[in-house]
């Protein structure tokens, strides 16, 4: 640590895969931004899917689906692996 110069201290959730996602959609881009990217320009490249079948997602708060994605007939079909649950790393 440089004298004078500010600590970023990012805190995560303490389970494993709530950890992975936040420091996923968060924490790297706070580091670029920190580090000279240009904000407004996305960290991950967004892709879209085609859902093989339903999901069922709560109404208030964004969620996150584990999936399986694979390339059939020009585009992307995601299946989602099923019962998600945070405490599911495995899934």
């Amino acid at each position: 640590r440089l004298p004078g110069r500010p600590r970023s201290v990012f805190a995560l959730p303490g389970n494993p895969v709530s950890c992975y996602v936040t420091f996923k959609l968060m924490v790297i881009p706070a580091l670029e931004r920190l580090h000279g990217a240009p904000s407004g320009v996305p960290t991950f490249t967004r892709v879209d899917a085609e859902l093989a079948g339903d999901v069922e997602m709560d109404p208030v708060r964004p969620e996150y689906h584990r999936a399986v994605a694979r390339w059939a007939n020009g585009r992307i079909i995601a299946e989602s692996t099923g019962f998600q649950r945070s405490s599911r790393v495995a899934s």
